[in-house]
């Protein structure tokens, strides 16, 4: 089977890199506002439709624009409310955008949802906007998990530590498919192990990037570079949830 994919807040396309990875996923269309962003999108992803504004997107839109409705809407939505390194207006902030997130995951249904944020999402106004969007996707008939990844527990050479949260609408998950947090030790064994045996991340085309290791040791990169890689989430990370549920569904087959 070949899920459907709607990559919201793309970024640089991570979501649709990772998910793609597996084999079994396609991106339908994409959505982001960011100028060099779509270009990068534009450029692995030719012909597919890129979506400037979220709040455009509605199932009328997408039909009327020949873009098939999907299996799994992924989104790393704004995390400026919500970061510590920002103002921490949190739901107060006009660009607060999980609602319209929501909107869309409500009129299209999908299967699967995979949200990313920042750590501190579950600490922000007492826990009240993490427990929102749990909340709203409960409301509507999924089962939610949530992990705390770090970028390194996948082998990236830097933590970055994100909160990843993996909705269905079918109870899919299972014990054996679940993903698991790592702990710090964890963390740095399997980096070193990967490490050693891959002869450090392979990022295929998307070499000609910068990496985040160069950039916080003070090698120069153009603005928006830095901007895209700040905003994008880690694709190995998406590839790993995305064989989970993979296998979720072939358990769920088996029935």
């Amino acid at each position: 089977m070949t899920f459907k994919l709607l990559d919201l807040f793309s970024g640089l396309g991570g979501f649709s890199l990772g998910l793609e990875r597996t084999g079994c996923f396609q991106t339908v269309a994409f959505c982001d506002n960011d100028k060099y962003s779509k270009l990068i999108i534009n450029k692995h992803w030719k012909g597919k439709k890129v979506y400037e504004d979220v709040r455009e997107i509605t199932k009328q839109r997408l039909k009327a624009d020949g873009v098939q409705l999907p299996d799994i809407i992924t989104g790393g939505f704004p995390c400026q409310p919500f970061s510590v390194a920002g103002k921490q207006k949190g739901t107060s902030d006009d660009r607060h955008l999980w609602p319209e997130m929501f909107r869309i995951i409500k009129e299209l249904t999908p299967r699967w949802v995979i949200g990313e944020n920042v750590k501190g999402l579950t600490n922000i106004q007492d826990g009240v906007v993490f427990e929102t969007v749990c909340t709203d996707l409960e409301g509507e008939g999924y089962e939610v998990r949530a992990f705390n990844i770090p970028a390194a527990g996948v082998g990236a050479p830097h933590r970055r530590e994100r909160l990843w949260i993996v909705a269905n609408s079918r109870r899919a998950l299972r014990q054996g498919t679940e993903l698991r947090e790592t702990n710090e030790d964890e963390t740095r064994e399997g980096y070193a192990d990967q490490h050693q045996r891959s002869g450090g991340i392979s990022w295929g085309s998307w070499q000609f990037e910068p990496n985040v290791g160069r950039v916080a040791h003070g090698v120069s990169g153009r603005v928006h570079r830095l901007k895209g890689l700040g905003n994008s989430i880690v694709p190995q990370i998406a590839e790993e949830i995305g064989k989970a549920i993979i296998e979720a569904e072939r358990l769920n087959e088996m029935e």
